[in-house]
């Protein structure tokens, strides 16, 4: 019966499991180290997944120094639009005359706010637009004149991973639509 007895207490603790002869409780031996370090990988392999967006990883950042954003127009001629910003048709009205066109064109993408500032500053002058105004904020506002038309850019920082936001609004100066230009 001791030899039985011993013989199971041997295979017991070759498992992991150590079990002292007095009588006292069973003890994990090997089991439990398993257990925390499979714990800590499974911890520090999530802190890879759960870290929070960083569009510059990924080549959307644009303002770093020295990053050039491609540019494309759309619905206005003379407006050019990061070619990462995608154009929500629901929410875009431009009407065109031969002589003007006006309206809001709708935009989301990945691009963070600073570097849309930066790009429709620059493009814009390029553009022959000149700077009225400029209000910098989680909500920013850019308007600019040419000719005889308006042209207010705001922006919405994106919140929580979502897109940002921009509208572009254009519309003709009073006495533009007083000449006859809107005919």
């Amino acid at each position: 019966m001791d030899r039985i007895l011993k013989s199971v207490l041997d295979d017991v603790n070759r498992q992991g499991i150590l079990i002292d002869p007095k009588g006292d409780k069973p003890h994990l031996k090997g089991r439990l180290n398993v257990s925390v370090v499979a714990l800590v990988i499974c911890i520090l392999s999530a802190c890879g997944v759960l870290k929070p967006i960083d569009n510059t990883s990924s080549g959307e950042g644009a303002s770093q120094p020295g990053k050039v954003v491609a540019g494309v127009y759309h619905d206005f001629d003379d407006i050019l639009i990061p070619s990462v910003m995608q154009v929500n048709r629901k929410m875009s009205s431009v009407f065109e005359t031969p002589n003007i066109s006006a309206g809001v064109l709708s935009l989301s993408g990945k691009l963070k706010l600073v570097a849309l500032i930066n790009f429709f500053r620059t493009n814009m002058i390029k553009d022959n637009w000149t700077v009225v105004s400029m209000f910098k904020g989680p909500r920013s506002i850019l308007q600019f004149e040419k000719g005889n038309r308006w042209c207010v850019i705001t922006l919405m920082d994106k919140r929580y991973g979502y897109k940002t936001q921009v509208e572009i609004w254009v519309t003709p100066k009073k006495d533009a639509a007083a000449s006859g230009l809107l005919k």
